[in-house]
């Protein structure tokens, strides 16, 4: 069985099979082992009736472990090259019994042997094209699997959930990817002199360089933030610095709130309103400053406000996949439905109306864009 030499040979190819945890990896050879015992039961068809029925199940083991032996040779230790070719030669020169049980009838012979050296030769292309597909394509998907599994561990570190509760506030945010890496952020920051940052972004697109150009953004407002500037500030600085390190058709929307003793500020850039439930009348307000993107354009000076939040008033930020989700009818979510259900759940912590928000998202139709909800709750 020296065609088990196709086998994999490169670097890459045994960094691959060095790789896979021991228990995949016998399946690997488990799957090998059966494949090849096959040809136990094609030696008997060449030889038609000459052997019994336990030098069949000989031939067979022996044929199993041979090819076992070869794939462990030529994916990860070549020590074992020896042991496969002296098993090679115990299979190929193991005498039987010689029953000769239909030697009078050549033309079965010949059938049955047309029937082995078929089968032979599609078990062997197979294994080939088996082994050279694990060293190729599966390869290839190997790699972009850890690699998307890695951003989405980074994601995970960038965007955690937000759960935070003081005698004055109440503040809860999540970020739920629509798919394997997300490019929304809900991001908590608290400064030593007592100043907490809120923020909410949703980066153009979806994938690996969205989640990048996000993870950017966070590290370099916080930066920013630990200076002591402004947020009209940051966001001026942030779009000059993002501008030049990113593709030229990415973007992202932002809105940020900075509570202080005594005082609130936002800004928002290019992103949906923020929506402010107001106790004493029970109606949302939207609150917002229009102004472009950040990293739409280089030098833009980027402005901000002033609001308060009065016992028992609460503000919502979110990003534009939960009001722009669609149902089957095409119908859309809207921002009239979610202001209707923040409504509807005013009396509900800040985390119970996020999952309440999400859930009827949800509901209502599969979301193509991720969704991001940051409540800030006055006690």
């Amino acid at each position: 069985m020296n065609f088990l030499k196709f086998g994999s040979k490169s670097k890459k190819d045994k960094l691959f099979f060095r790789s896979l945890p021991w228990r995949s990896y016998l399946v690997f050879l488990a799957g090998i082992y059966f494949l090849f015992s096959t040809l136990g039961f094609v030696s008997s068809l060449l030889a038609p009736g000459a052997m019994s029925y336990g030098e069949i199940i000989r031939n067979s083991l022996l044929s199993g472990l041979v090819g076992a032996i070869y794939a462990h040779t030529f994916t990860r230790d070549l020590k074992f090259l020896a042991v496969g070719i002296i098993l090679q030669f115990v299979l190929a020169f193991s005498p039987y019994g010689n029953l000769e049980l239909i030697k009078d009838n050549p033309e079965l012979v010949t059938y049955l042997r047309f029937h082995a050296v078929g089968i032979m030769l599609l078990v062997i292309l197979g294994y080939i094209l088996f082994v050279k597909f694990i060293s190729g394509e599966g390869l290839k998907h190997f790699k972009y699997k850890t690699e998307i599994d890695l951003a989405r561990k980074m994601h995970t570190i960038l965007v955690p959930e937000i759960v935070y509760k003081n005698e004055e506030f109440d503040i809860s945010g999540i970020s739920k990817p629509v798919g394997e890496v997300g490019g929304d952020m809900a991001d908590m920051f608290k400064l030593k002199d007592g100043k907490m940052v809120l923020t909410v972004a949703d980066v153009s697109g979806h994938g690996v360089s969205a989640g990048l150009l996000m993870g950017m953004f966070k590290s370099a407002l916080r930066s920013n933030l630990t200076h002591g500037d402004s947020l009209s500030e940051c966001y001026s600085n942030l779009n000059s610095m993002i501008f030049d390190l990113k593709d030229k058709k990415m973007f992202l929307t932002a809105s940020s709130i900075s509570i202080h003793p005594g005082k609130m500020e936002f800004i928002v850039a290019g992103h949906l309103p923020l929506l402010i439930y107001r106790k004493g009348t029970k109606k949302i307000e939207e609150l917002t400053i229009r102004q472009i993107p950040v990293g739409m354009k280089k030098d833009f000076k980027f402005l901000e406000g002033e609001f308060s939040l009065e016992s028992g008033d609460f503000v919502v930020m979110v990003t534009d996949g939960v009001p722009e989700t669609f149902s089957k009818s095409k119908e859309l979510f809207s921002m009239e439905r979610l202001k209707r259900i923040i409504e509807e759940n005013a009396v509900e912590e800040s985390g119970k109306l996020n999952q309440n928000i999400l859930m009827e998202v949800e509901k209502f139709g599969i979301p193509d864009d991720d969704l991001t909800i940051l409540t800030i709750k006055r006690n």
